[in-house]
C-alpha cells in the first residue's frame, strides 16, 4: 500500500480503509503522491466542515462559510476553478441539509438505507471521482468497477456506524444506527439493518456473477465482501446486547432531541445556496422546511447506484 503522509489521523485511517491509494494505483495514475497529498487536504477540510455538525447543535453561520472555503479552496488545488465545483461538492450539500434537518423538530429521517448511505459516502465517493478524472487507464467505463467499489462503501460506511457507537455517542454526528434505535427502538433498528446487508449481499453476488478473473473490479468486490462479512458480525454482536445499544442511545447527546417537547415551531435553517460561497436565511416554519426538504431528498436520489 501506498503510504499516505497527514497529520490527521482520521484521514490516514479513511485512505487505509476505503483503499483509494490502491485505486489510484490501479488506475495509473500520474504523479500519484502528489493526488493523494491534495486529496488528503481536501478530506481534513470535509472533516473540518463535519466537526461543525459534531459539536454545535445550534449551527454558526460563520462557521459554516470557514469550512466550506477551505473545501472549495482545497478542490480548486486539484481541478481548477468554475462553476463545475458545485457539481462535485453537489452530494455534500444535501448530506449537510440533512444534517440540518436533524435539528428540527419531529425530524423523521429517509427510510431508505440504501440512498442514506450512498449520501453518507460522498466524501469517499468524491475522492474516487477525483481519482478517475486523473487516470490515465479509466476503469469507471467498466460498471461493474463502479458499482463494486458503491457496494464496498455502502458496506463500510454502515459498518462504521454499528462499530463507533460509544465514540459517536458523545457528539451531533449523523450515526443513522443510533437514530434509527431512537426513532423506532433498537430492535426493529437491527432488524432494518440486517434487511440491508442482505439487499447488499445480493447485489454483491450480482455482480461477481457477472466478472472474469481478471476483471479490474475483483479487488472492490473482494474488500465489499470482507466489509459485509464485518456488517454480520457487528449486527450480531448488537442483537446479542440490545440492553447496551439502549443504554448508549440514552446517554447519547441526541438522546430525546427527536420528540423533545417545547421546541419552537418557527425554526431559523441556515442553508448552503446551491451556487457560491455564501450562507442564505430563511424564516421558514419547520413544516414549511420539512416540505422542501422531502421535495428535495424525492427528486435528488430516486436512483440506485
Amino acid at each position: 500500500m501506498v503510504p499516505i503522509v497527514n497529520p490527521h489521523p482520521k484521514v490516514n485511517e479513511l485512505f487505509s480503509t476505503r483503499y483509494l491509494a490502491e485505486q489510484a494505483n490501479q488506475q495509473k495514475i500520474p504523479d500519484e503522491m502528489g493526488l493523494l497529498r491534495e486529496l488528503s487536504n481536501l478530506q481534513v477540510a470535509i472533516y473540518g466542515l463535519d466537526e461543525c455538525f459534531e459539536l454545535e447543535w445550534n449551527l454558526l453561520p460563520k462557521d459554516l462559510i470557514s469550512s466550506w472555503n477551505s473545501v472549495l479552496s482545497c478542490l480548486e488545488q486539484i481541478v481548477g476553478s468554475g462553476a463545475f465545483l458545485e457539481d462535485l461538492v453537489s452530494d455534500i450539500r444535501r448530506y449537510q441539509r440533512l444534517e440540518e434537518a436533524i435539528r428540527g423538530s419531529h425530524f423523521s429521517p429517509p427510510s431508505d438505507l440504501w440512498e442514506l448511505y450512498r449520501l453518507k459516502s460522498c466524501d469517499v465517493r468524491l475522492a474516487r471521482t477525483l481519482i478517475n478524472g486523473r487516470a490515465l487507464f479509466r476503469q469507471p467505463a467498466n460498471l461493474g468497477y463502479v458499482e463494486a467499489f458503491n457496494l464496498f462503501d455502502l458496506a463500510a460506511e454502515a459498518c462504521d456506524d454499528l462499530n463507533d457507537l460509544d465514540e459517536d455517542a458523545q457528539t451531533y454526528n449523523g450515526n443513522w444506527f443510533l437514530i434509527t434505535v431512537g426513532r423506532i427502538g433498537v430492535h426493529k433498528a437491527i432488524s432494518k439493518y440486517e434487511g440491508f446487508e442482505a439487499l447488499l449481499s445480493r447485489r454483491v453476488d450480482l455482480c461477481r456473477a457477472r466478472l472474469s478473473s481478471r476483471d479490474a473490479a475483483v479487488a472492490p468486490l473482494m474488500w465489499a465482501t470482507q466489509s459485509l462479512e464485518r456488517l454480520r458480525e457487528l449486527l450480531s454482536l448488537r442483537r446479542a446486547n440490545t440492553d447496551l445499544v439502549s443504554r448508549v442511545y440514552a446517554e447519547s447527546a441526541l438522546a430525546g432531541t427527536f420528540t423533545a417537547p417545547g421546541r419552537s415551531e418557527a425554526f431559523e435553517v441556515e442553508m448552503r445556496t446551491r451556487s457560491g460561497a455564501g450562507i442564505i436565511r430563511q424564516d421558514l416554519s419547520i413544516n414549511q422546511w420539512r416540505e422542501n426538504f422531502d421535495s428535495e431528498w424525492s427528486d435528488g436520489f430516486n436512483h440506485r447506484l
